[in-house]
């Protein structure tokens, strides 16, 4: 009898995250550091800007989680996490 809400559980996960994240283009950033960011988590979105066409203004706080803040601009979120000496580098993100 227990496995089958295990079994349920692992069923409904990756379509549940299937569906959250499709039609976004993605990325993610191995940190050689968590030392040395910004400030705040928009000064991380401001000062990674630059390739492509992703903007340097416009940015604020959308959502919170357990490992960090996200915040977007456009069509663009980009997730930052805070490091032990209390500044903000910006780990991953998306365009949808």
């Amino acid at each position: 009898m227990r496995t089958l809400p295990v079994l349920a559980v692992l069923w409904f996960l990756p379509l549940t995250a299937a569906c959250d994240l499709g039609g976004c283009d993605q990325f993610a950033v191995s940190l050689a550091s968590d030392r040395g960011g910004a400030a705040s988590p928009v000064a991380a979105a401001e000062e990674y800007a630059g390739p492509g066409d992703v903007p340097s203004t416009g940015w604020r706080v959308v959502d919170e989680d357990a490992t960090g803040v996200e915040v977007s601009a456009g069509d663009i979120t980009l997730h930052a996490v805070q490091g032990p000496d209390s500044t903000w580098q910006v780990d991953s993100g998306r365009r949808c």
